[in-house]
This record gives C-alpha cells, sequence and structure tokens, in this order.
C-alpha cells in the first residue's frame, strides 16, 4: 500500500514558537525535502503508545546494525486525542494486541490497559518531546524506554510519574524531566510537530516515509523488513548492500533489554534459534532472561 507522493513545502511556522521549537518542526515539514544524491532517509512517524511502532523495532535495530547507509530517524505525532474505551462494543482491545504479538513477533502486555488505560497518547508524546528537549541525542533511547515500560511492564506513560522512571532509566535526570514538562514547551512542541504532520496528511501510525534522492515513497502501517528492503531498492535502483548478520552476543548491550524477536531479525535467525543461543548465553555470560507470556526479553546487566 505505497504511493509516491510530492516534495512541495508548507506553510509558514507560528511565530511564538521557539527557536528549538521552530527546528524541531522544521524537520516534520522537510520531511519530504530531497535526499543527497547517495542517501536513503526512512522517516517513521510514530508514537510512544503505538503498538505497531513498538512491534517494528526488530526492523529498526536491524536496519542500524545491517544497514549502515540508510538513516532512520523517529518523528513523534500522536495517535489519539481521546482513546477509544478498552472494553468498547466495536472495538476488542485484548484481539488487537494478540494480533499484533502474533504478526510482529515481539512482546505486548496488556496490563496498562487493566483499569480503563490511559485516556489520550498526547501526554506520552509530550513526555518524548521533554526527552528531545533535554537532549536530542539521548531521545532516541528516551523513547525506547517509554516503549518498554508501556509494553514490557504493562505501566501507564501518560502518567508523568511513571514517564519520570523511563526519562531516569534512560539517564535523564527526573527533577530535570519533570522540569521540562511543567514548563508547557514540549506540549508547545508537539502541537507544532503535529499540526506539521496534519497538514502533509501524516496520519497513520505507523507511516513510514522513504528517501532516496528526489523520490519519496510513503507506506502506511506495519512492513517487514524484507519489504521495506525492497522499496529502498525500488527507488534507488539497485540492490542494497547489508553488513554480515552479527552474533547475538553483539547485539546486545549492559543495560539495555531486548526481545528474541529483535534478536531473531537481526541476526537473521528463526525465534527459537535464537532463543537457544540466548539461553547459552545466559548460563555462561550472565545474561539475564526475563519472562513474559508472549516473548522473553535480555539484558546483560552493566
Amino acid at each position: 500500500m505505497a504511493r509516491v507522493v510530492s516534495g512541495d513545502r508548507t506553510g509558514a511556522l507560528r511565530e511564538e514558537a521557539s527557536s528549538w521549537a521552530m527546528d524541531y518542526v522544521q524537520r516534520s515539514e522537510d520531511l519530504f525535502e530531497p535526499a543527497d544524491a547517495d542517501e536513503v532517509r526512512i522517516d517513521l512517524v510514530t508514537d510512544p503508545w503505538s503498538v505497531w511502532c513498538w512491534g517494528l523495532e526488530p526492523v529498526a535495530l536491524a536496519i542500524e546494525h545491517r544497514f549502515p547507509a540508510i538513516t532512520l530517524r523517529p518523528v513523534v505525532g500522536g495517535m489519539f486525542e481521546r482513546l477509544p474505551h478498552h472494553d468498547h462494543p466495536e472495538f476488542n482491545l485484548s484481539r488487537f494486541l494478540a494480533r499484533v504479538q502474533r504478526i510482529t513477533g515481539m512482546p505486548v502486555a496488556t496490563a496498562a490497559f487493566g483499569d480503563g488505560g490511559p485516556e489520550s497518547t498526547y501526554p506520552a508524546c509530550v513526555h518524548a518531546h521533554a526527552m528531545r528537549l533535554l537532549d536530542a541525542d539521548r531521545a532516541l533511547l528516551g523513547l525506547r524506554k517509554l516503549r518498554e515500560t508501556a509494553w514490557l511492564d504493562g505501566r501507564d506513560i501518560s502518567d508523568v510519574d511513571v514517564a519520570t522512571g523511563a526519562a531516569r532509566s534512560a539517564g535523564y535526570d527526573p527533577e530535570e524531566f519533570r522540569s521540562a514538562v511543567a514548563s508547557g514547551e514540549p506540549e508547545r512542541e508537539f502541537r507544532q510537530r503535529l499540526s506539521a504532520l496534519e497538514r502533509r496528511e501524516l496520519s497513520a501510525y505507523p507511516t513510514i516515509v522513504v528517501r532516496a534522492g528526489d523520490t519519496t515513497r510513503r507506506l502506511e502501517g506495519f512492513v517487514p523488513l524484507p519489504g521495506l528492503i525492497e522499496v529502498v531498492e525500488q527507488l534507488t535502483g539497485q540492490t542494497h548492500v547489508q553488513a554480515p548478520a552479527p552474533d547475538p552476543a553483539e547485539v546486545l548491550e549492559p543495560g539495555h533489554r531486548i526481545a528474541t524477536r529483535e534478536i531473531a531479525e537481526v541476526c537473521e535467525l528463526s525465534i527459537e534459534a535464537a532463543a537457544d543461543e540466548l539461553a547459552e548465553l545466559e548460563a555462561e555470560d550472565g545474561v539475564e532472561r526475563e519472562r513474559h507470556a508472549t516473548g522473553d526479553v535480555w539484558t546483560v546487566q552493566g
């Protein structure tokens, strides 16, 4: 379900926006600006609460390890100002999450919705913007920690106390994070970003925007790694060289949690083979296993 879209620029930013917000939001406006001649850029329109985006984590990690010529960056928008209630008669949340888990292979906890869950995904997006404001280089890790907190720990990342814990685990100072959220600046920047995405009609989560030179392809929804690389090769007109698949031990990082499905994707292994190799590392090298009903998670203690 891909379609080529144009690269025209859109309207001016609000005058009252901060210089940081203007720079940040301009990146939304530039989604369809030409890439360098030899550059392939993938922008992922995302929301920390998007379970399909959580399901894309193995694809993102595989690109990082095996396709160094591709630049992948998240563009944090916002899915739902008001979420449908989890027991809405026309929306079966448990069935939906089970389907996502089955297709993506990523572990998916549902506990965050046990008491009704968050009313909106927007506060979690503001929390991601606060991390970007405080330390842009650490923001990708912060986004990952928010997702882990939601989909591994089953906690409500729209709650600022919960989000503060995720920020701390990403290396942010908790009080600085709280102060940033309370300042209102991340909220303003989030609204600017959301407006810029809406003008581009980028409202599906995830939306994957692939850019090679002056050609753009927009993909909506979950896309497996082979399908995404096929699109890259269609745009570039050449086979995209990939690095050899690493060993699982090379992918694990001290203090970072990684799902069996992610190791399988990066290392080109079946889920079963990845689990076997990780179990050997657990016995020999101090890798700790975190058991989940829908898939295990592994950590090297740092």
